[in-house]
């Protein structure tokens, strides 16, 4: 019980120093520290240009998006597009009509 919340408390304090160093210090920065440095540098890249855009909102956007893909494997996009698809009325078979024959 004891090493099951010490790996629970380890968890939480690495996904912590993940969250810290995507958000206050650079996107990318959680990959890098996962050894994923080229998948790192090019979220770096795409903060830059978004902070360049559209400000501090946008780095912190591209931040959570790489904390997100770090932690659970999927970004914040493919997560939203999944979403999307999977409530899209376009993803539901379409209802079978029938015409009652002309008398």
């Amino acid at each position: 019980m004891a090493e099951e919340q010490s790996t629970d408390i380890g968890r939480v304090i690495a996904n912590g120093i993940r969250l810290a160093s995507d958000t206050l210090i650079a996107p990318g920065s959680s990959q890098i520290l996962d050894g994923k440095v080229g998948s790192g540098l090019g979220r770096f890249a795409i903060g830059a240009a978004a902070r360049a855009v559209l400000g501090p909102i946008g780095w912190l956007v591209v931040g959570l998006d790489s904390y997100a893909k770090t932690t659970t494997g999927r970004g914040l996009l493919e997560r939203l597009t999944q979403q999307v698809s999977n409530t899209s009325p376009a993803a539901a078979p379409a209802a079978s009509v029938t015409v009652p024959p002309k008398a």
